[in-house]
């Protein structure tokens, strides 16, 4: 005697786990890859690769950063903020990838800002206190 068991889930369920992973991975991707690039940190980054004269020698003008910022450790503490972020930078002639590890408290910060060169060369663009502060 067998017994036969009627899968009610089927191409449904199916579709509907693939559609909860997606989203997930989707939510998970916008909250890493584009999060950061909200921040004011994010944007000072930006701002000192494309007005440094070796990034503008090397890709061209205009310079422009990448769609996604990949965040490797961020972390608010009660007076302040630690990041550490990758992301990419494009101009007409290339493109290099830029990163940055930035602590910024309420009565000081440090910034180091390095972009790898065309070829492939790790090189510091900036050190020091906010540069746009």
């Amino acid at each position: 005697m067998s017994v036969r068991i009627k899968n009610r889930g089927g191409c449904c369920g199916a579709l509907l786990t693939i559609g909860l992973i997606s989203t997930c991975g989707l939510i998970m991707v916008l909250g890493f890859g584009l999060g950061i690039k909200l921040t004011d940190e994010y944007a000072c980054t930006m701002a000192v690769v494309q007005q440094h004269p070796q990034v503008i020698e090397e890709l061209g003008q205009p310079l422009e950063p990448g769609f996604l910022a990949w965040t490797q450790n961020y972390e608010s503490v009660p007076n302040g903020v630690k990041m550490y972020f990758t992301s990419s930078v494009s101009g007409p002639g290339g493109s290099g990838q830029v990163r940055a590890n930035i602590h910024r408290w309420s009565t000081s910060s440090s910034y180091m800002i390095e972009y790898q060169d065309l070829a492939g060369d790790w090189v510091r663009l900036y050190s020091g206190s906010d540069p746009c502060g």
